[in-house]
């Protein structure tokens, strides 16, 4: 706003030192104590000597020099309202950043009907725990009716480019976690989300990663491109069919970075 004092016609932002964006909560609103603004005006402004009748100037004099079209009062919002407004002096943490990525699906490896399998890959730099993170599967791929499997990983630290391997009981692929159902032919969608809520859409905020299979023959699997198998551009592009695919990849494989 343009200041009142003619040598200072510039437009500058006044803002109270005792704002500090660490004692406020996201998503809430701020109001500003005016009668103390005012008096860190006239305190500032005299020791400036910017503002009229020091030492003791008046309201009028300090809402000049906020404004020249005074008197003003100033909000911060941050959209909520009543009582979810509140001073929080410890703010929580951002919410994670996931890199991890389904990097191949498989249908019966080597025709063996335990060895349907998921390979999950840490594409990021650093560790990322899996508790708290699910695995879902769907026949026919229809999520808004529910998923036909919703499972809860296990609390495993993935070390930056490594693997993880979810697979069924029985299995002969040395799986990581053994408590997979069936991935059949018929058109299955797989997703992996931050938290137990089943998404009813591939665009639900809690998915961090989310492939269609399509048709899927006995022994095939469904392979991400790219280094390390993490390419990301599109789930309808990045997967490519393998008809003779490789021994899955597990926690015990080589690391890989892409």
């Amino acid at each position: 706003t343009t200041v009142a004092v003619s040598s200072n016609t510039y437009d500058r932002i006044l803002v109270s030192p005792s704002i500090n964006s660490n004692n406020y909560v996201s998503n809430s609103v701020s109001v500003l104590n005016w009668d103390s603004f005012l008096e860190e005006i006239k305190t500032e402004g005299c020791l400036e000597s910017y503002i009229s009748n020091c030492p003791t100037p008046t309201d009028s004099d300090a809402e000049k020099e906020v404004s020249d079209h005074y008197p003003v009062k100033v909000q911060l919002k941050f959209g909520c309202t009543g009582s979810e407004c509140t001073v929080n002096p410890n703010p929580p943490p951002p919410p994670p950043i996931y890199n991890l990525k389904i990097s191949e699906v498989g249908n019966k490896y080597n025709n063996t009907t335990a060895n349907d399998y998921i390979v999950l890959y840490n594409a990021g730099t650093t560790t990322q725990n899996l508790q708290g993170l699910y695995v879902g599967r769907d026949y026919k791929c229809d999520p808004s009716n529910g998923w036909t499997q919703f499972l809860g990983l296990p609390d495993v630290d993935m070390p930056a480019g490594s693997y993880y391997l979810v697979s069924r009981s029985s299995n002969t692929i040395s799986a990581d976690i053994s408590t997979l159902g069936a991935i059949g032919s018929n058109d299955y969608c797989i997703v992996l989300t931050s938290s137990g809520s089943e998404p009813s859409t591939n665009s639900a905020t809690n998915i961090i990663d989310y492939v269609k299979l399509g048709s899927l023959s006995n022994g095939n699997s469904k392979q991400r491109g790219g280094t390390c198998y993490s390419s990301d551009t599109d789930m309808d592009t990045d997967f490519t069919l393998i008809t003779s695919p490789s021994t899955p990849k597990n926690s015990s494989s080589t690391v890989c970075t892409p």
